[in-house]
This record gives C-alpha cells, sequence and structure tokens, in this order.
C-alpha cells in the first residue's frame, strides 16, 4: 500500500465536514466547493493505492477521468452500489466539478 493516501483522505474528510457545516449555514458556494475538494482528494487517495503511486501529482481532469475509468474497470468496487448509480459515478463526478468552478469563480451565481 502507497504511504500517501492517508494525508489525502484527512484532507477529504475536513473537506467534507466543511461542506457539511456550509450546507448548515446555506453557504452553498462553499459548500460546493469542499463537497468537490472533498472528492478530488479521495479519488487521489484510491489512485495511489489501486492504480498508480504517481497519481498524487495529476491534474484534475486526469484524477477524474482516472477514477470514472478504474470504477469501471473494477466493479468490485462497487459492492452495494446499484449500477445504474454506478454509470452515472462520472456524470456526477463532472457536475460537482462544474458547480465548484461556477461557485469559485462566477460573481453572479443565483443562490440555489
Amino acid at each position: 500500500m502507497a504511504g500517501n493516501q492517508g494525508p489525502r483522505l484527512r484532507k477529504a474528510d475536513q473537506f467534507l465536514d466543511t461542506a457539511a457545516r456550509a450546507l448548515d449555514e446555506c453557504d452553498l458556494d462553499s459548500c460546493a466547493s469542499r463537497a468537490y475538494y472533498a472528492t478530488f482528494h479521495a479519488c487521489i487517495a484510491m489512485l495511489i493505492v489501486h492504480v498508480d503511486p504517481s497519481a498524487d501529482g495529476w491534474k484534475h481532469a486526469t484524477v477524474l477521468s482516472a477514477t470514472v475509468r478504474e470504477f469501471a474497470k473494477r466493479r468490485k468496487w462497487l459492492v452495494g452500489v446499484r449500477m445504474r448509480e454506478a454509470k452515472n459515478f462520472g456524470l456526477a463526478l463532472m457536475r460537482l466539478r462544474t458547480r465548484r468552478e461556477d461557485a469559485d469563480y462566477q460573481i453572479d451565481v443565483p443562490a440555489q
């Protein structure tokens, strides 16, 4: 097992907690941003262990596409997940990334 996944998982957990607090405060932009980064760091941790230890330095698009590809190849990771949900996983990642970009960079994004 690669040694770099622990810090990534701790960071993912920290961002997920922050996203939950932001949601409680109705700060949807911060929630979207932190939820995306929680997912991003969790994906890197998974890739470090199961695919390539150098995933720690990958760009966002590479991490997301590799995660979707590996989930498709390794369906055993999806125990307990309905196949329909698994097929939508990649789309959900891309939507989360788009929402994070809007939240971080768009000035006129209305609250949802």
